[in-house]
């Protein structure tokens, strides 16, 4: 038997190697470079925003003009080659708005033959004509610029309008946050679309001429302290931190510490709020035309061609069908980039 002072043979093991555990730092730095990424969907909503835009701003050089013969109108709705925007202030096709009335016989072989007698009035008209005998088609895509004129303008005023009362209000505190504070609460606190009704009276009355200016000014008072109060919220965040406290430590004006060190870290959620905003704002236009105080006169929009559609919807839902796509699909591509924004630009305090 082996003594005790006998070395005991030992067996040499090598470390079982196993793959390294993925460090906390390097699961959140995946999560969050998952959040920044705009994906395929934010990809497409940019892709249409900017088909939006393009078409405002191309869409009026391709209206086709009456003909003329001498001073009378020969021909309604331009010589029809290729496919032109017929001019809704100068133009209407009324055998395409008797074929469409023909149309709403129950009877499928007279609807056949009273279409046969105005055969091909209507093929240039794919969306069909109002009860003037207007082209929807054309005055949807002419009414893209009036309603992205008004949406980008009145948010902008409240952007301007808030953002500086926000700062102010977040930065100064005290009395100053008190009053801006409640001048907000009072606003929110009457309905966005009763408030709008108003003010669109007020300013623009009976003219149809001033309906613009008074759409536009209406929305940005609504839509003002909706902005103002998310920019206070950002500025109380950010004026705590570390590097603001330093800025007012070594003797920094206010106004410098607010534009230098505070607004460009409470832009980035102003922005996505602004997105939202403007969304909401193409819908009040919208709703505004469906009781009377939409656009007038020579000027057309995405919501005074729903509502000229929507006094014949139930024979004619196309009409309405028609311009409300882009109404919603713009709608709901400012609300998932606003989104998208907004989870891109939220730092944490830890990555800072």
């Amino acid at each position: 038997m082996p003594s005790a002072d006998s070395e005991v043979p030992t067996v040499a093991t090598e470390p079982i190697l196993s793959e390294p555990a993925a460090s906390p730092e390097r699961a959140d730095g995946s999560t969050r470079a998952a959040k920044r990424k705009l994906g395929l969907g934010g990809w497409i909503c940019v892709g249409w925003l900017g088909f939006i835009v393009l078409l405002a701003i191309i869409a009026p050089l391709f209206v086709a003009d009456p003909v003329m013969d001498g001073k009378v109108i020969s021909q309604g709705c331009g010589t029809g080659d290729g496919l032109p925007l017929y001019d809704a202030n100068k133009c209407s096709d009324l055998d395409a708005k008797k074929a469409q009335e023909a149309a709403r016989t129950d009877d499928p072989q007279l609807r056949e033959i009273k279409l046969a007698r105005v055969k091909g009035s209507e093929f240039s008209h794919v969306a069909g004509v109002d009860q003037g005998g207007r082209d929807v088609f054309s005055r949807t895509l002419l009414g893209t610029r009036m309603t992205l004129i008004i949406a980008v303008v009145s948010v902008g005023i409240a952007v301007t309008i808030g953002g500086i009362l926000g700062l102010i209000s977040g930065y100064f505190r005290g009395r100053v946050d008190t009053a801006i504070a409640m001048g907000f609460d009072i606003m929110i606190s009457f309905p966005a679309l009763v408030l709008a009704l108003l003010l669109v009276l007020l300013f623009a009355g009976e003219d149809p001429a001033r309906r613009p200016f008074g759409i536009i000014t209406a929305l940005a008072i609504v839509a003002t302290p909706i902005l103002g109060r998310i920019t206070r919220a950002a500025t109380l965040n950010w004026s705590n931190r570390e590097f603001v406290m330093a800025s007012k430590a070594i003797g920094a004006k206010p106004f410098r510490v607010i534009t230098r060190e505070v607004l460009p870290n409470v832009a980035p959620a102003m922005m996505s709020i602004a997105l939202l905003v403007v969304g909401i704002v193409v819908a009040a236009e919208s709703s505004l035309s469906l009781i009377g105080l939409g656009i007038g006169g020579n000027d057309v929009s995405w919501g005074s061609v729903i509502a000229a559609g929507g006094n014949d919807f139930r024979n004619y839902y196309h009409l309405v069908f028609f311009p409300s796509i882009f109404v919603v699909l713009t709608v709901c591509s400012l609300n998932f980039l606003g989104d998208a924004l907004r989870k891109k630009f939220d730092v944490r305090e830890s990555a800072l």
